[in-house]
């Protein structure tokens, strides 16, 4: 029986008799017994030592067991611990007012050693399990905190880090293009700046998601929302991406209304969330397939369609899609080379126009994104989120 020798309980009772009798049996048990024969010494004695339980009697002179509990409980130091009423009295009330007064058990008198025993263990178990508990939330509690800590200190080093290396790569880029020149285009060199050129794309727009990465797990994306052709600016967006679907003999369709169709967004978060869209079909569509935009009014809301011949998302991955932490780069189907963040970047942005997104994918059949965002938005002006 001896769970925890180092357990200390604390006897409240008013006959000496009764103490007696419940020290033999907690000794014997191995356990420290403090004793107290009135309400007044129980108290100042609990606040000297803290018990792991309280036996109480119930009836007692002056204060009775039950105003005592009430004490007991109204301390924030002793409100933790549990208390095991003793009495005489058997009747249902009794117990009935000891259980509301947060009383955890109830032993009647005489006592019986086997059972005075294993009330005893079954509630310092209990204790000893609760208070591992309430160790084990603080740890996790004070470790999530320096999680948090080191995270933004991770995201300030990166954003400094990132807006450092912009103009170092904008640089580059710059000098291989204008390098270039001077050479023929079947020259050695000039593929070699080719190249150059090439990776510091890669690179910068690495840089520039993980700054809009970093800026919309800080709350520091501003939004300016003014009335916008949409139909307009995907047509501007498929133009920008046709460079690239011409590289591939991918085939960019657009269907969309026959007037224009005016929505309050964010023109350049708006263009961000189409190209994205755009350039991840192209990439994930093998040579001579399609792609296809389509627009449509829903009721308050316009829905942005694109659809590929691509090669699809495996199930395990859709779940995921759009999560930082889980999502796992994929290259294109000629090899290209993403940041695996497009499709965080892209959900926030949708979010941030109080939008919403969904996919549909099959493998080697392609994949479809909608994408629904209301054609009016309370936040005219600026919004900080």
């Amino acid at each position: 029986m001896n769970i925890d020798r180092k357990s200390t309980i604390h006897i409240v009772d008013d006959h000496k008799q009764n103490i007696m009798i419940l020290k033999d049996i907690l000794h014997s048990d191995g356990h420290r017994v403090l004793a107290s024969n009135n309400a007044h010494d129980a108290l100042e004695m609990a606040l000297k030592v803290k018990p792991d339980l309280f036996l109480l009697d119930v009836m007692m002179p002056d204060v009775d067991g039950f105003d005592l509990a009430i004490m007991f409980k109204s301390d924030p130091q002793l409100t933790d611990i549990p208390i095991i009423f003793i009495s005489a009295i058997s009747d249902a009330e009794a117990k009935m007012k000891s259980f509301d007064l947060g009383g955890v058990d109830y032993i009647t008198k005489p006592f019986q050693r086997e059972e005075v025993s294993l009330r005893v263990e079954f509630h310092l178990r209990l204790r000893k399990l609760e208070m591992e508990r309430i160790t084990y939330i603080d740890k996790l509690q004070q470790r999530e905190k320096e999680l948090e800590e080191l995270n933004k200190e991770k995201d300030n080093i990166l954003r400094v880090v990132s807006h450092d290396m912009r103009n170092p790569l904008n640089g580059i880029m710059g000098i291989s293009g204008l390098l270039k020149e001077d050479f023929n285009e079947d020259s050695e060199t000039y593929e070699l700046l080719h190249l150059v050129e090439k990776s510091g794309e890669g690179l910068l727009s690495l840089v520039n998601d993980l700054i809009d990465v970093a800026g919309i797990e800080a709350g520091n994306v501003d939004a300016r929302f003014q009335s916008v052709d949409v139909c307009s600016l995907v047509m501007k967006c498929i133009e920008l991406n046709r460079p690239a679907s011409f590289a591939k003999k991918v085939e960019l369709l657009f269907d969309c209304p026959g007037k224009p169709l005016n929505a309050e967004i964010d023109k350049s978060k708006l263009k961000q969330i189409v190209n994205n869209l755009i350039s991840n079909a192209i990439k994930f569509t093998p040579r001579e397939g399609k792609v296809k935009l389509k627009i449509c009014k829903k009721g308050d809301t316009f829905e942005l369609i694109v659809s590929d011949t691509g090669i699809g998302i495996p199930k395990e991955s859709q779940k995921n899609l759009f999560a930082r932490k889980t999502h796992k780069q994929r290259s294109g189907t000629d090899g290209e080379k993403g940041t695996g963040l497009g499709m965080t970047i892209i959900k926030s942005l949708i979010e941030l126009h109080e939008g919403s997104i969904d996919v549909s994918s099959e493998e080697g059949k392609g994949t479809t994104f909608s994408v629904t965002i209301p054609l009016k938005n309370d936040q005219k002006e600026k919004v900080d989120w």
